[in-house]
């Protein structure tokens, strides 16, 4: 009986750190960070090597993108690249830190040029994991960096394209046969 009690006392605890509340950015954005990374934060005009995930949280996840998938990207670190609002919630990370950010549907598309996808509805959260992988001081270090895991990440970003092209060519297949058949 005790170990059970001590079971849900760790699921709580876990669901509500996973589930806790959010800082109010700028513009409507949420965020959490998870201080896992050590060291000084990143710097202005610092190049930042990181992971980003972006999710469509609606009645079910969609990733809409994953850089896991391909190759880390390096972006440098100012106010000018990175939204103001981001740039904010960018400048708190350390090498190895990981964030989360989540924005209402509304609000990411209020003032957008493009509309909202047919698959999304209002009132439900996009969100976008980062993850600080490293960060560089000049241009030279992140270009090396870059070179370095584009050698790594060919092998993954050719398996990807693969996966692509033969999951299209399964749609026109069952396509094709539904026509047939028609």
């Amino acid at each position: 009986m005790k170990q059970l009690f001590y079971l849900s006392a760790v699921c709580m605890l876990v669901l509500t750190a996973c589930t806790g509340s959010f800082k109010k950015g700028d513009k409507g954005l949420e965020y959490k960070i998870f201080n896992t990374g050590s060291g000084k934060t990143v710097g202005y005009g610092n190049y930042m090597q990181i992971h980003i995930k972006q999710v469509y949280g609606g009645t079910k996840d969609t990733v809409l993108m994953d850089t896991r998938d391909y190759m880390s990207r390096i972006q440098v670190l100012d106010s000018i690249s990175a939204p103001l609002a981001y740039f904010k919630i960018l400048k708190q990370l350390k090498k190895g830190d990981s964030l989360i950010i989540r924005l209402l549907t509304d609000s990411a598309f209020k003032d957008a040029k493009q509309e909202m996808p047919p698959f999304m509805k209002k009132g439900k959260y996009l969100y976008t994991h980062v993850t600080l992988v490293n960060f560089f001081e000049t241009k030279d270090q992140a270009d090396s960096a870059n070179q370095a895991e584009s050698v790594l990440a060919k092998p993954r970003i050719y398996k990807k394209q693969v996966e692509e092209v033969e999951k299209e060519l399964a749609g026109k297949k069952h396509k094709l046969i539904l026509t047939v058949n028609s």
